[in-house]
């Protein structure tokens, strides 16, 4: 699991993913709102 979060402090992503609960819409980062839907559901699944 080192490797992996080296990597991601190198390429700066967030460890997880932040997914639109009402539409699916995948995010890199939490927003206040999906830009796709405008819904404020937003889950966060860490990986």
């Amino acid at each position: 699991m080192g490797v992996v979060n080296s990597l991601r402090r190198v390429i700066g992503t967030e460890p997880g993913l932040y997914e639109c609960r009402h539409c699916g819409t995948k995010l890199e980062h939490e927003p206040a709102a999906c830009p796709n839907c405008g819904t404020g559901e937003i889950a966060h699944y860490e990986l």
